[in-house]
């Protein structure tokens, strides 16, 4: 197959990023309306959706690309897919949080402090780990948080499963592109 004069990886990545991002904006809505946050299935789900994007997202751009993709390619793509579905997943989040629902994320502290009294053992520790997690614990820092682990976790599967899906072109021709 030709490479595609339309096609563009950037544009591969953002395609797949949008999937990926409306279908963990799906998960989230529904942990948060059925009250299921300390459940490992939607995180569980979530992972392996990432997982599934990249790939698929790897695999349409090496189908564009002459059968052929690099590892640093699959790589990038792989980033840049959870770069932009966080975006979008962030986003969603700092939106619920702020406008839609801000019960919930009292719900939220509210099960932070409960963690912290169990876990602090004096009035001084309790106090200084309600004021940090009562910062983390709004809209604008979880979205950050999002943003960096979700990528982080994207360049974490991108590293596997390029190594996967790798195919070199070692033409003699590609010497000269």
């Amino acid at each position: 197959m030709e490479n595609s004069e339309n096609f563009s990886p950037l544009k591969n990545a953002m395609n797949f990023g949008a999937m990926l991002g409306l279908s963990s904006i799906l998960i989230s809505f529904l942990t948060q309306v059925l009250k299921i946050r300390e459940s490992m299935i939607p995180s569980i789900l979530t992972y392996a959706l990432v997982v599934l994007f990249i790939v698929l997202g790897a695999n349409f751009f090496k189908k564009n690309n002459n059968g052929f993709m690099s590892y640093g390619e699959g790589i990038k793509q792989g980033v840049l897919t959870s770069l932009f579905a966080s975006i979008l997943t962030a986003f969603f989040i700092y939106t619920f949080f702020r406008f839609i629902s801000p019960e919930s994320l009292q719900e939220l502290r509210d099960l932070a402090e409960i963690q912290a009294e169990e876990q602090t053992k004096s009035e001084k520790e309790f106090e200084m780990a309600m004021k940090i997690q009562n910062w983390i614990i709004s809209p604008g820092p979880i979205a950050v948080l999002t943003i960096l682990t979700n990528t982080f976790f994207g360049l974490f599967a991108s590293l596997i499963t390029s190594a996967f899906q790798k195919k070199e072109d070692n033409s003699f021709e590609s010497n000269f592109k």
